[in-house]
């Protein structure tokens, strides 16, 4: 062998000195570390890429706004029968098309998922105007898909009985007999029973499009018509 060549390689000859192992493992250490910051880095930009695309997803399985109709037929109790007002309004939209698609409109009378939203129906406890509710709510009524869809409600202002065996956020109030219209007017619980309709609008109107449908009535006839309920004509009224 030619005494002019090392027959123990240079770098190993490193490695073998003391200094030389506490070098070559921090090396290798850099390089363990390096390799877990790429792999981490890795998973976090497919964690965010899912969880984008989940968003994604969530945001299409309701239908856009122009796609989403909720009419609400406002009355009190005798305006002219609401309820068969709103018989000839739901077959009137029943034969509607979309003037871009040509596919008839969905109707749906009296959602329960809505009115367990909006009234408290299932014992409801989350607010009215609850995002997430809110958001929840228009999935199951308006999904995704080529549709247009037209939502009709109409329960009566006041609404139910004081024992009404079905769940209000707010049930109607005996002291609601005898008070002046001043006090119902700045009542809280009146306000809201059975919903309140400016927090309804709110809530809804950024996915969907709200109409009022407000039927108006000559008072005393309005009185007349349900003259028997409440005990008297004059505690009705």
């Amino acid at each position: 062998m030619d005494a002019g060549i090392d027959p123990v390689p240079k770098l190993v000859r490193v490695i073998s000195s003391s200094r030389g192992r506490f070098v070559a493992a921090l090396i290798c250490i850099a390089m363990l570390t390096a390799t877990l910051m790429n792999s981490f880095t890795s998973s976090v930009d497919d964690a965010i890429d899912s969880e984008a695309e989940a968003n994604s997803i969530q945001q299409q399985q309701f239908a856009d706004r122009d796609k989403c109709q909720i009419i609400y037929i406002v009355g009190v109790e005798g305006s002219d029968r609401h309820h068969e007002f709103t018989s000839v309004l739901q077959k009137l939209a029943s034969h509607q098309k979309d003037p871009v698609t040509d596919i008839p409109y969905e109707v749906t009378y009296a959602d329960m998922t809505l009115r367990s939203a909006i009234f408290g129906w299932k014992r409801e406890s989350r607010p009215l105007d609850n995002h997430s509710l809110v958001r929840q709510v228009i999935r199951k009524i308006c999904p995704h898909n080529e549709k247009k869809h037209v939502i009709i409600e109409d329960s009566s202002f006041p609404a139910g009985t004081e024992d009404d065996p079905r769940y209000y956020r707010i049930h109607r109030q005996p002291w609601w007999l005898e008070a002046t219209m001043e006090e119902i007017a700045t009542s809280e619980t009146a306000l809201g029973h059975p919903t309140n309709l400016r927090q309804f609008y709110e809530a809804y109107s950024p996915y969907a499009e709200i109409k009022f449908v407000v039927l108006h009535r000559p008072y005393t006839e309005m009185i007349a018509s349900y003259h028997d309920v409440d005990g008297t004509a004059e505690q009705h009224s």
